[in-house]
């Protein structure tokens, strides 16, 4: 586990400040490079293009997988398709659970309101 002070995971995607640090560090100098890169530029269609075939290619591993082999990062976020699965029985329950609650609806504004108050002790908290 990564030391140093914690994140908020509604704040960050990141554990640490330190990995915050560090992937910023890493991006920065990636966007640089291919910023002074000389190379020749590659027109947007041609990379579409591209990015296309590399879309369909790994739909297609993903297709032939058997279902209990590890998903394809580039079409699931999940590694298999009964984690996938797993989550989607959740996420329909709470949708159901949401739909059947009886209690009072909240306004927009106060529910946008509680979300901000959320926001501002994390990054309180954080700081």
């Amino acid at each position: 586990m990564a030391e140093g002070k914690k994140l908020d995971p509604i704040v960050s995607e990141f554990e640490t400040e330190e990995q915050a640090a560090s992937y910023d560090r890493w991006f920065k100098a990636r966007v640089q490079a291919a910023i002074d890169d000389p190379g020749e530029l590659i027109p947007h269609d041609e990379v579409m293009r591209r990015m296309d075939e590399v879309i369909e290619a790994a739909a297609q591993r993903g297709a032939n997988m058997p279902k209990s082999n590890k998903l394809d990062p580039i079409i699931s976020e999940f590694e298999t398709e009964e984690e996938a699965a797993e989550y989607d029985r959740w996420f329909h329950a709470k949708v159901q659970a949401s739909l059947d609650d009886t209690s009072p609806d909240i306004p927009h504004d106060e529910a946008m309101a509680r979300v901000k108050a959320a926001i501002k002790a994390a990054a309180k908290k954080r700081a």
